[in-house]
Protein backbone atom coordinates (compact mmCIF):
# COMPACT_ATOMS: atom_id res chain seq x y z
CA UNK A 1 0.00 0.00 0.00
CA UNK A 2 1.49 3.34 -1.05
CA UNK A 3 -1.15 5.86 0.03
CA UNK A 4 -4.20 5.83 2.30
CA UNK A 5 -6.76 8.62 1.98
CA UNK A 6 -9.45 9.22 4.59
CA UNK A 7 -12.39 11.50 3.86
CA UNK A 8 -13.25 12.98 7.21
CA UNK A 9 -16.57 14.51 8.12
CA UNK A 10 -17.37 13.35 11.63
CA UNK A 11 -14.21 11.27 12.24
CA UNK A 12 -11.46 13.90 12.03
CA UNK A 13 -10.15 13.43 15.57
CA UNK A 14 -9.95 9.64 15.17
CA UNK A 15 -8.33 9.90 11.72
CA UNK A 16 -5.70 12.40 12.90
CA UNK A 17 -4.93 10.74 16.23
CA UNK A 18 -5.71 7.02 16.26
CA UNK A 19 -5.42 6.04 12.62
CA UNK A 20 -2.29 8.13 12.04
CA UNK A 21 -0.48 6.00 14.64
CA UNK A 22 -1.76 2.76 13.13
CA UNK A 23 -0.80 3.59 9.56
CA UNK A 24 2.55 5.06 10.54
CA UNK A 25 3.53 2.12 12.72
CA UNK A 26 2.67 -0.35 9.94
CA UNK A 27 4.86 1.54 7.45
CA UNK A 28 2.27 3.10 5.12
CA UNK A 29 4.49 5.67 3.35
CA UNK A 30 1.84 8.35 3.02
CA UNK A 31 -1.47 9.07 4.72
CA UNK A 32 -3.86 11.86 3.69
CA UNK A 33 -6.81 13.09 5.74
CA UNK A 34 -9.28 15.23 3.83
CA UNK A 35 -11.08 17.48 6.32
CA UNK A 36 -14.38 18.15 4.55
CA UNK A 37 -15.68 20.61 7.14
CA UNK A 38 -12.41 22.56 7.41
CA UNK A 39 -11.83 22.37 3.64
CA UNK A 40 -8.21 21.31 4.06
CA UNK A 41 -5.93 18.32 3.58
CA UNK A 42 -3.53 16.92 6.16
CA UNK A 43 -0.61 15.00 4.65
CA UNK A 44 1.49 12.63 6.73
CA UNK A 45 4.81 11.27 5.45
CA UNK A 46 7.87 9.47 6.81
CA UNK A 47 6.25 6.71 8.85
CA UNK A 48 7.64 5.77 12.25
CA UNK A 49 6.50 3.63 15.14
CA UNK A 50 4.44 6.43 16.75
CA UNK A 51 2.89 7.90 13.58
CA UNK A 52 4.66 10.12 11.06
CA UNK A 53 7.72 12.37 11.25
CA UNK A 54 6.41 14.85 8.67
CA UNK A 55 2.98 16.47 8.80
CA UNK A 56 1.78 19.18 6.44
CA UNK A 57 -1.55 21.00 6.15
CA UNK A 58 -2.87 22.33 2.83
CA UNK A 59 -5.85 24.58 2.25
CA UNK A 60 -8.21 24.22 -0.67
CA UNK A 61 -6.12 26.54 -2.88
CA UNK A 62 -3.06 24.25 -2.73
CA UNK A 63 -1.94 21.36 -4.89
CA UNK A 64 -0.08 18.26 -3.70
CA UNK A 65 1.48 15.30 -5.48
CA UNK A 66 1.56 11.86 -3.89
CA UNK A 67 5.01 10.40 -3.28
CA UNK A 68 4.17 7.48 -5.58
CA UNK A 69 3.37 9.88 -8.42
CA UNK A 70 5.37 13.08 -7.92
CA UNK A 71 4.61 14.40 -11.41
CA UNK A 72 0.84 14.20 -10.92
CA UNK A 73 -0.25 16.98 -8.56
CA UNK A 74 -3.85 17.10 -7.35
CA UNK A 75 -5.70 20.26 -6.36
CA UNK A 76 -7.11 20.00 -2.85
CA UNK A 77 -10.26 21.78 -4.06
CA UNK A 78 -10.83 18.96 -6.56
CA UNK A 79 -10.91 16.42 -3.73
CA UNK A 80 -13.56 18.32 -1.78
CA UNK A 81 -17.32 17.96 -2.34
Amino acid sequence: MRLVVEVSDATLWRDRNTKVRIYGSTGVPEYWVLDVNGRRLFVYRQPMSTGYADTQEYDETASIAPLASPNSPVKVADLLP
